[in-house]
């Protein structure tokens, strides 16, 4: 293949398109599934069940993406980059036509069934990053790594606020708008995207097992599992203290789907943002990436039991925004802290390891929701709070194993 040719924007921008859709989706759903709960629209479940199956299609994601992520890296390298991105197109296309047809007709299961395929076929940001190395050289590589970032922060703020604009005309029409964007990646991918890999015969099957093999790889290395388990305490606090912030802006103070979108794309987005492209290069320059894990994991655990305590909603909006600065610091850093830990040889194992810890971690997170049941929204992010405070504890207390 010819490197100048492949290394053009009319070959990088189809893949930057799959992952700025596969992060789309995911910071628009999780505002847009709290509200559809709040407003009852799949009162199919009745009343006691709500709880469950809202925490079942906030887990449902995560699964399918614990099991699907490792298995689209290795159909990435037997059918090519290009096929599995339009795999990939194809599956969000579908899963989110199910989403929005599940909210036109309060169907919990196509909800649910939408959400798990949403998960086993998210893998556009793994496979997209893929491709993009793949049409590198070491001179512009840095250059076309950065323009990951702009994507995947760009994604999250704007994902919310396409919610913004048409969740209160419709929750549907949000889910419909992502669909849309998916099938014409597809196209874009299809039409202009060459393959960026030479695919070779593997006799090797897939192995469905791969997922837990990288756990029981994870937990062999000491250093790898300290740091996994305050990866997963750190995960767990963040996906409980997210979904639940919206939860207590909906039952507390009766956000609309808009409004709820709207704390999303400012406060969340807007933090990450900020995080992204400014504070975060900043302080890197001047802290270690041991001291961005810890104070800010102490931080994201204080705020988020802040969040729930008598305030005017201004400083509640505040507390949003440094939550989101904070989180976007830890997990950085965390993601630095894997690298280090293994030589250059063995980054891509270290990485599937955190992917793999962060996937689960986010399936325990989502599973809280059935909490619901028995317990205040607030106990609930006080607990959240205290998970990402254990974290922050638990790397201060083995901070010379990783400094």
């Amino acid at each position: 293949m010819n490197r100048k040719k492949a290394s053009s924007h009319s070959q990088i921008l189809p893949a930057m398109a799959a992952i700025f859709v596969d992060v789309l989706s995911y910071g628009l759903i999780t505002p847009l599934l709290v509200a559809a709960f709040t407003e009852n629209l799949f009162l199919a479940a009745s009343p006691q069940w709500q709880p469950i199956v809202l925490a079942l299609a906030f887990a449902l994601f995560p699964l399918g993406m614990f099991f699907g992520a490792a298995t689209l890296g290795d159909l990435s390298d037997r059918w090519g980059r290009r096929k599995t991105l339009i795999l990939c197109m194809a599956g969000l296309t579908g899963a989110f036509a199910l989403l929005a047809l599940s909210v036109a007709t309060s169907s919990v299961t196509l909800l649910l069934l939408g959400r798990l395929i949403s998960g086993l076929l998210g893998g556009s940001m793994a496979i997209g990053q893929a491709a993009i190395i793949d049409l590198s050289t070491p001179e512009n590589k840095p250059q076309n790594l950065s323009r990951i970032t702009i994507a995947n922060a760009a994604a999250h703020f704007l994902g919310p606020g396409i919610g913004a604009l048409l969740a209160d005309n419709g929750l549907y029409l949000p889910f419909i708008s992502i669909s849309l964007l998916a099938i014409a990646t597809l196209i874009w991918i299809a039409l202009k995207m060459e393959e960026t890999r030479t695919v070779e015969s593997v006799a090797e099957k897939i192995n469905w097992q791969r997922p837990f093999q990288i756990f029981a790889e994870a937990f062999a290395n000491p250093d790898i599992r300290r740091l996994s388990w305050v990866y997963l305490l750190f995960h767990a606090g963040n996906s409980m203290s997210y979904q639940f912030f919206y939860v207590l802006l909906a039952e507390r103070f009766d956000y609309t789907p808009g409004e709820l979108s709207l704390f999303s794309a400012l406060a969340m987005g807007g933090g990450g943002l900020l995080a992204t492209f400014w504070l975060l290069p900043l302080l890197q320059k001047h802290f270690s990436p041991l001291t961005l894990s810890i104070y800010p994991l102490l931080l994201t655990g204080f705020l988020s039991q802040l969040f729930q305590v008598a305030l005017p909603m201004e400083l509640r909006w505040l507390i949003g925004v440094i939550w989101a600065i904070a989180l976007i610091s830890a997990y950085v850093s965390t993601i630095t802290l894997y690298s280090n830990c293994v030589d250059e040889a063995r980054q891509g194992w270290v990485m599937g390891i955190a992917n793999s810890v962060f996937a689960f971690s986010f399936v325990i997170g989502g599973l809280s929701a059935s909490l619901l049941s028995w317990f205040q929204v607030e106990t609930l992010l006080t607990f959240a709070g205290l998970l990402l405070i254990c974290s922050g504890a638990l790397l201060y207390i083995n901070a010379k194993r990783f400094s």
